[in-house]
């Protein structure tokens, strides 16, 4: 439980070429009603007025309606001197992709894969690096998976009942992840599986809520329940439908990314009973960092960016999950805002 409250952030990098000025930077969220996909961009509007640039945000909506490619067709339009996204895979959006890289411009990703991945071209502009050993968005989501079920293991003491809500058409590495951990443990296993599709999984309409109350129903011993991130708890409607159950009170419950929604849960009790948490600001801080040496010929470097559990007590009682380490001070270090 020390390790994974310690978690894997490191030092983000302290050097790096001098920001151009005025810049402009179109971000594509993949649903501004989530946290998850509206606060990186929100971080990287706090980036960019450090360093005299200008966001412009576009809403994805889930894909609902194609909307990925009608946000990235809009960001194109303005012509940004770069794109940035998150959460949103090249294979969802490749047209998008092919015709910004015909306008020439660069477009960044992050939790996301890239092409290439699934055997095709590459179309992002940098692989952007996490962290040191962590190079890809598919190496990011399986260690974070497998740090969901460790924190259950030491939690419940290695009997583990799990029902797992996943997703079954975007972020495979993140299950694998949980999987492989689960596999690991010899009194550990999955009773019960809901999977969803990004669009409905944002919706209280959609199979998270019933697919978990009928988990529940056919497997009374469950003691414990994943969800990829904090939208599928909180704006589905899933965290109310638990309190409200006494089969749902008695699980232990972990959250997403520890967005203001869920920290504000987490804060209150007694669901969730700990986030595996990451700052989207500090995602927004990595975007423009990695942007900043694309555009200007250099290396990509470890932007640092990691996850850490965090139980009751331990958060903040509102905002967003917070970072242990002051990121932007290194981040004005590198820019050369500080000395």
């Amino acid at each position: 439980m020390a390790h994974l409250k310690k978690g894997t952030e490191q030092t983000p990098p302290t050097t790096g070429p001098t920001p151009k000025k005025g810049l402009t930077i179109a971000y594509v969220s993949c649903g501004q009603v989530s946290p998850g996909c509206k606060d990186p961009g929100t971080g990287l509007e706090d980036a960019a007025t450090e360093l005299g640039w200008t966001v412009k945000t576009f809403d994805g909506k889930f894909n609902v309606g194609g909307g990925y490619s009608t946000a990235f067709r809009q960001a194109i339009a303005i012509k940004p001197d770069a794109i940035a996204t998150a959460g949103i895979d090249c294979a969802q959006v490749r047209q998008s992709l092919v015709a910004a890289k015909a306008a020439k411009i660069p477009v960044f990703d992050m939790l996301g894969s890239d092409c290439d991945a699934n055997g095709g071209q590459k179309l992002f502009a940098a692989d952007i690096i996490y962290r040191r050993g962590v190079t890809s968005a598919a190496q990011f989501y399986e260690a974070w998976g497998r740090q969901k079920v460790q924190y259950l293991e030491a939690k419940l003491g290695g009997h583990v009942n799990l029902i797992d809500v996943h997703f079954n058409d975007v972020l495979p590495s993140l299950d694998q992840g949980v999987r492989s951990e689960i596999a690991k443990c010899s009194g550990c296993r999955i009773v019960g599986d809901v999977a969803v599709g990004t669009a409905d999984s944002a919706s209280p309409q959609g199979p998270i809520v019933p697919g978990v109350q009928s988990a529940l129903l056919r497997r009374p011993d469950a003691n414990a329940l994943l969800v990829p991130f904090d939208t599928q708890l909180m704006v589905t409607g899933l965290l109310q439908a638990l309190e409200n159950s006494p089969t749902g009170r008695k699980l232990v419950v972990t959250g997403g990314e520890g967005s203001p929604a869920g920290i504000q849960a987490l804060d209150r009790g007694p669901i969730p009973t700990a986030v595996e948490g990451y700052s989207n600001e500090w995602m927004g801080y990595a975007f423009a960092d990695a942007i900043n040496r694309y555009l200007n010929g250099a290396p990509q470097a470890p932007e640092g960016f990691g996850t850490r559990v965090v139980e009751k007590g331990e958060a903040p009682s509102s905002g967003p999950y917070a970072a242990a380490l002051d990121f932007k001070a290194a981040y004005r270090k590198a820019w050369g805002l500080t000395k």
